[in-house]
This record gives structure tokens, sequence and C-alpha cells, in this order.
């Protein structure tokens, strides 16, 4: 393998694919993209309680008016 010129960490092959040899690139690399996918599922689960959240309230709201317009006397 042969070092691409200007860069330490880079090399290429006898077909032309480059190489990163940087180890602690590519773990911050991977670090980074796990921390991204826990944020994304993270916030996909607020938005599924929110909406849960939001179809309690209104039926809260409906028992509420049912309640002051006497729906509810015996």
């Amino acid at each position: 393998m042969k070092r691409v010129e200007g860069h330490n960490n880079l090399y290429r092959d006898d077909k032309g694919t480059i190489i990163n040899t940087d180890t602690s690139a590519y773990q911050a690399y991977k670090l980074k993209k796990l921390k991204n996918k826990e944020r994304t599922d993270s916030i996909s689960s607020l938005s599924s309680q929110l909406e849960d959240a939001k179809v309690q309230i209104e039926e809260l709201k409906k028992l509420v008016q049912d309640a002051l317009n006497g729906k509810f006397d015996k």
C-alpha cells in the first residue's frame, strides 16, 4: 500500500481503494453514530409519549365537559 500524499493515516491499495488507518477517528465516528441513534430513539419515544398525553387530555376534557353539562346526573 502507498501512503496518500498529504495524509498520514490514508493509504491506497493496489486496486485504488483508500484505507484509513486512524483507529481512534473510527472509534470516535462509531461513538458519534451511536449517540445520534440514541438521540433519535429518545426523540421518537418522547414524541410517542406526547401523542399519548394529548389523547388522554382530550378524553379528560370530554369527561369534564360532560360533567359540567349534567350528563352524569342521576
